[in-house]
């Protein structure tokens, strides 16, 4: 797999997912979306290995068939496994039917773009939600549930990053006299980054809530606007 780039993610993927499995059940529990995403990442790249052995220009690039047949049974043992937590059932489910679309992922980078650069995130959940947004295999039933988990998951960092901005606009947070305590300063420091996000990511956001109801969207437009007071 090392000889071309198509399975670099595959091949990060794997360790994590073992990493999971060699958990204490209850930490299990507590990481088990994070494992599903992996999972499905796995599944991602075994569909792709069979529509690169189907191709005559491509099979060259394809896994050798007792890894893929190992990487399949593995794969579906680990589904059955994250079927019994409730969490990963009902993520199966609500992105089996994922409509996905070019345009939700390229609006989904370009805010993860800033994620990354504004540091509002954990470093670690950095890569497990890059490779979700490399997903545009629409084919794939695997590779819409990768790519709407990865849509979702910006899209509710986005909005989370809305309301922790705006509590810095109102003056809930930020601007308070006589702040007293790590845990303000910390929260003070996080919703600074979050208006960060929010301004270099205002189009995305305002575009992301185009399909919402109306009061959503005007919630939106006039957080970003208080926002953007708040920085002149």
């Amino acid at each position: 797999m090392k000889n071309y780039k198509i399975w670099d993610d595959l091949i990060e993927t794997l360790p994590e997912l073992s990493e999971w499995l060699e958990l204490p059940a209850d930490q299990m529990a507590r990481r088990v979306g994070v494992a599903w995403e992996l999972s499905v990442t796995v599944g991602r790249f075994i569909d792709l290995d069979k529509r690169l052995a189907a191709g005559s220009n491509s099979s060259h690039l394809t896994l050798e068939v007792d890894v893929r047949l190992s990487l399949e049974d593995v794969n579906s043992s680990i589904g059955t496994l994250l079927r019994e937590f409730p969490t990963a059932a009902a993520m199966d489910d609500r992105h089996r039917d994922w409509n996905a679309s070019q345009e939700s992922i390229e609006v989904a980078r370009a805010i993860f773009r800033n994620v990354e650069k504004a540091n509002v995130l954990l470093a670690a959940y950095l890569p497990l939600i890059a490779r979700a947004l490399k997903s545009d295999d629409f084919q794939s039933m695997q590779g819409r549930k990768s790519a709407g988990w990865g849509v979702g998951t910006v899209k509710r960092i986005g909005f989370a990053s809305l309301i922790a901005a705006g509590t810095v606009a109102g003056g809930i947070i930020g601007g308070a006299a006589g702040e007293i305590g790590a845990e303000i300063v910390r929260q003070t420091q996080l919703s600074d980054k979050a208006a960060k996000l929010v301004l270099k990511s205002k189009n995305e956001l305002i575009e992301f809530s185009k399909d919402a109801p109306a009061d959503i969207r005007n919630a939106v437009e006039d957080i970003i606007k208080r926002v953007e007071e708040a920085r002149e």
